[in-house]
């Protein structure tokens, strides 16, 4: 018979190893979405992870955009605006969220100056 320590140890490296294999075998849910990861923690926002890139390298890694509009996130103030003229979101739907990238024209390119990783039951404001 295994003494309580022998046990606990037994099961302590069962349990490392169960995840091991669990983390091995079922990808995360960028993985299965063929998409990139945003964060650490997706179920949570994930801000400005894509801050300085162009619309053509946003592209390039997300594919095409599943929707553009010519608005802000939420409510923006009209200073917003004025410092960011011609803004535009550029939206990625997935099943388990979307990504919002806001672009807006620097010598003839769009470059994100925000992004934000939105998990699926989260409403931003």
């Amino acid at each position: 018979m295994l003494s309580r320590r022998k046990c606990i140890i037994l099961l302590s490296l069962i349990a490392c190893f169960a995840a091991v294999i669990g983390i091995a075998i079922y990808p995360s849910k960028a993985d299965r979405e063929h998409r990139p990861q945003f964060g650490t923690d997706e179920s949570q926002c994930v801000w400005n992870t894509y801050v300085g890139k162009t619309s053509e390298e946003l592209i390039a890694e997300l594919g095409e955009p599943t929707r553009q509009s010519p608005w802000k996130i939420g409510f923006p103030r009209s200073e917003v605006f004025e410092k960011y003229k011609g803004l535009r979101t550029l939206e990625w739907h997935w099943p388990s969220g979307q990504f919002l990238a806001l672009v807006y024209p620097i010598d003839g390119k769009w470059v994100c100056y925000q992004s934000c990783w939105v998990p699926k039951h989260i409403i931003l404001d």
